[in-house]
């Protein structure tokens, strides 16, 4: 028995016999929207045009003193544009202070952190990262390569009193 996969619009509900004819529509922003951004698939041709009725939009928050959380305003160029009396908004916006966020989780959007890798795992031995490699990691007891001495008194390669042609014991 076979099994036979219907694609469809989510627009319109049409089938959808070439999947090289689907657009991927990622909606970010809409007044029935909750929960964040949401993902639809639609046939290219149901979105001829959509570059004409396009809007040249800016969007922009207001941080009043005071409050916690900023306003945030979406309105077209044009009017943005006039809210700049003496000098022409393109100057304005060019000469303006570039916004630096005060704490590094401010410039990441909420839930794009990623989880702390732990090296020393199976999962993820052997994968390259940056800074130092633990003890745990290189798979040598106590402290090597920070001056103490490996078990039984001897030093290893990665000490920094080893040279060329002297005689010390090198973990694998």
């Amino acid at each position: 028995m076979g099994q036979k996969l219907i694609r469809f619009s989510d627009l319109s509900g049409k089938t959808v016999d070439d999947d090289s004819q689907l657009v991927r529509i990622v909606v970010r922003e809409h007044p029935d929207l909750d929960g964040g951004p949401v993902e639809l698939e639609a046939l290219a041709e149901e979105l001829t045009g959509v570059e004409e009725v396009a809007l040249d939009l800016v969007s922009f928050e207001l941080h009043h003193p005071g409050e916690d959380e900023p306003e945030t305003f979406v309105m077209e160029v044009a009017a943005f544009n006039k809210l700049a009396a003496d000098t022409p908004m393109a100057e304005v916006l060019q000469s303006a202070k570039r916004v630096v966020a005060a704490v590094p989780s401010q410039a990441r959007p909420a839930g794009s952190e990623k989880a702390r890798i732990n090296y020393a795992s199976l999962e993820h031995a052997g994968k390259p990262h940056k800074g130092r490699t633990t003890d745990a990691e290189n798979g040598r007891p106590g402290a090597l390569g920070r001056g103490e001495p490996a078990p039984g008194g001897r030093r290893s390669a990665h000490d920094r009193s080893w040279q060329p042609g002297s005689r010390h014991t090198v973990w694998p």
